[in-house]
Parts: structure tokens; C-alpha cells; sequence
């Protein structure tokens, strides 16, 4: 099998967004706001179009508007799951209330951001995000040395929230720059710290 080139290795490793939303203020807004990333940004203004874009190019994260006449958020996120590693999926809305994160995250979405964008906001979700989708398609394919840690972690070690994993994940990942390389070894130091506090409580408790 031939060994991947660099570029394709960085290539996926590269934090990939899709944003789809017919207001062109919005579009504009999140460019803005990740101008200082390596991030690749693809933009959609509908749910054809948004398909064509992950038909050509692999996508890790989706940020959809809620409305997308004559379709709404919930058929893109049907539609996502025909794809093999389907993206994240976070919806967007200037009506994020209760209501909407309650049926959002119960349908399969990763998470609800409001409208206008805050840009602390939009970085910490997309970026937890594609670490997630990120992560479980790297232990998917079994693929990396740092998964083979990660799975030798998970044998040994008492057993940590995959919540708490994935925010001291997305904390690390931030501390080194948000780089476009692996984040499969800021994955395998969390569970490895987190496992090694569980380990003092057990033998204090």
C-alpha cells in the first residue's frame, strides 16, 4: 500500500467547514472570523448546491441556517447521513432558543450556535466539532500510531468521559496554535492525564 503524500496527509488534517446559508452577511461574517486559521472554507447557499460541495470535497463540519427554503436543517441532516464519514452537523439560527437546541441535538446535530456570530463562540463549536468527527474517523479506519495509542489507553486505563476528553482535547489543540496537523496526540494526552487524575481519586478514595 502506498504511503500517503504530505500533502495529503495535511490535506486531511485541515479543518474543513461547509457553510451554507443564502444570506450573504452571514457568509462573509464567519470569513472573517476564521481569516486568521488554515481552516478551508466552502460555502453553499442551499441544499443542492451544499451537496455538490460534499459530493467533491471532504467536509468535516457543516454549519447550516436553520431555514433553507424550500428545505430546513433537518433535511440537510438527513441527507449528510448517505455519505460515507458524514460531517458534524451545527445549525444556525437567530431564534436559538430552547425549543431549537432541544430538537436539534435530539435529531443528531452536534450543536446550535445564534445568530448574529460571536467569533469565540463559532471557533470553540467548529472547532470541538471536527475534532469529534475528526477523531471517530480516525479510530474508525484504525489508522496513526496515535490511534493505536488512544486504543491501548482505552484498555489499560480507568475508564473517562468522552466529553471530558474531547474538551481538554480541544484545549491542548488551542494551546499549540490550532495547527492543521494531526490532533489524534492532543486526543491520546487528555485521556492519558484524565486517566491518570481518575487513578489518584480511586487510591485516595
Amino acid at each position: 500500500m502506498s504511503k500517503p503524500t504530505a500533502l495529503a496527509t495535511d490535506l486531511r488534517n485541515t479543518v474543513t467547514v461547509l457553510s451554507v446559508t443564502p444570506y450573504e452577511e452571514d457568509q462573509l461574517g464567519l470569513q472573517n472570523i476564521i481569516s486568521h486559521s488554515k481552516w478551508r472554507l466552502y460555502e453553499a447557499d442551499r441544499l443542492e448546491s451544499a451537496l455538490a460541495v460534499m459530493h467533491e470535497h471532504k467536509v468535516g463540519v457543516v454549519l447550516s441556517e436553520k431555514d433553507l427554503p424550500p428545505h430546513s436543517w433537518t433535511d440537510m441532516l438527513q441527507a449528510i447521513h448517505h455519505f460515507q464519514d458524514a460531517p458534524a452537523v451545527i445549525v444556525a439560527s437567530r431564534l436559538a432558543d430552547d425549543r431549537l437546541w432541544a430538537e436539534a441535538l435530539n435529531l443528531g446535530a452536534y450543536d446550535v450556535l445564534a445568530k448574529p456570530f460571536d467569533r469565540d463562540e463559532v471557533l470553540r463549536s467548529v472547532s470541538l466539532a471536527w475534532l469529534n468527527w475528526h477523531h471517530q474517523h480516525g479510530i474508525a479506519t484504525g489508522s496513526g500510531k496515535a490511534t493505536d495509542k488512544l486504543s491501548m489507553v482505552n484498555r489499560s486505563e480507568p475508564p473517562v468521559s468522552p466529553d471530558m476528553v474531547e474538551a481538554m482535547a480541544y484545549q491542548l489543540w488551542l494551546q499549540r496554535g490550532c495547527p492543521s496537523g494531526s490532533d489524534q496526540e492532543d486526543w491520546y494526552r487528555a485521556e492519558a492525564e484524565l486517566s491518570k487524575a481518575k487513578r489518584a481519586d480511586l487510591r485516595a478514595a
